[in-house]
């Protein structure tokens, strides 16, 4: 949740910052709607509140938007996720039945897709989503693909998905603004051409100065949250893991991981860089510690 928060916060003053040069060089956004709005809440109508009004409006309506389900369906599309079809159809179903005996839960409230890939993964999205590799289906083992089934619904137990979907889209949205004040800046950089000297220095500088602030933009939306992601995502994962063992599928996820270190050829000594920019942590330590759930349940 946290990080949503500061996703909101950060897309707000990027987009904020954009609008108000916006209005300082083309004039205020003077619309009806938003003048009585303002004066409605009491808010005192300037260049600056007027750019934090319509930029806290418009990321706090693409968070409430990502989390509509026809939304998530169309993004799982865009991630080429689509409709099991043949022996996947019968898989899925086992699946189903054998988490809905471990957890009660009604399964047929879960929307279920495949994506064409080879490499062993599943990942959920949003609320009652989940998609699996065919290179999961196809090189796991049964109980297995149950394991990493069950691992998923952990995230989808803890909203790990749900909250990653607003964020994602917040950013989205301050990228493309991003974008748009750097496609003006550009615009302006053809002055240059003119061919006036002082004009051609001048415009210079602008354009370094715009990429500057570009480069700050891009720091600030991104930066700080993903040092906090790669902590709070890889929490995440070992949440996830745990849920699996709660449910009774730990021994399942915990040979599932050993399939994929050994499909994958992980290890606990790849660098302190590829550690430190990893939101999963290594999968040897997620096997040791299912490992370690299931020897002390056996004690």
């Amino acid at each position: 949740m946290i990080i949503t928060v500061l996703t909101f916060f950060a897309n707000v003053f990027i987009i904020g910052s954009i609008l108000y040069m916006y209005q300082v060089i083309f004039g205020p956004i003077d619309h009806p709607f938003l003048m009585k709005a303002m004066d409605l809440f009491h808010v005192r109508i300037n260049l600056e509140n007027i750019s934090y009004a319509v930029a806290g409006t418009s990321v706090l309506l693409v968070a409430a938007l990502a989390q509509i389900p026809w939304f998530h369906r169309i993004t799982m599309w865009l991630y080429g996720g689509r409709r099991p079809i043949g022996q996947e159809v019968e898989i899925l179903q086992m699946i189903q039945k054998d988490i809905q005996n471990h957890t009660g839960i009604d399964m047929s409230q879960f929307d279920w897709f495949i994506k064409n890939d080879d490499s062993i993964n599943a990942f959920a999205m949003g609320h009652n989503r989940i998609c699996i590799n065919t290179g999961a289906i196809i090189q796991l083992p049964y109980d297995e693909l149950l394991g990493i089934v069950a691992h998923e619904m952990g995230h989808i137990h803890h909203k790990d998905g749900a909250y990653g979907f607003s964020c994602f889209y917040m950013n989205y949205l301050g990228q493309m603004c991003i974008r748009v004040y750097e496609l003006f800046a550009r615009v302006i950089l053809w002055i240059q051409y003119l061919r006036l000297p002082i004009i051609t220095f001048i415009v210079q500088i602008f354009y370094l100065c715009v990429v500057l602030q570009i480069l700050f933009m891009q720091w600030v939306i991104k930066a700080p949250l993903i040092i906090i992601d790669l902590f709070t995502g890889r929490r995440a994962e070992y949440r996830a893991d745990k849920y699996a063992y709660e449910i009774g599928l730990g021994a399942e996820l915990h040979n599932a991981l050993i399939t994929l270190r050994n499909y994958t050829v992980e290890t606990g000594e790849s660098g302190l860089i590829s550690k430190l920019y990893s939101t999963h942590p290594a999968t040897e330590k997620r096997i040791e510690r299912l490992r370690q759930y299931v020897e002390r349940e056996i004690k």
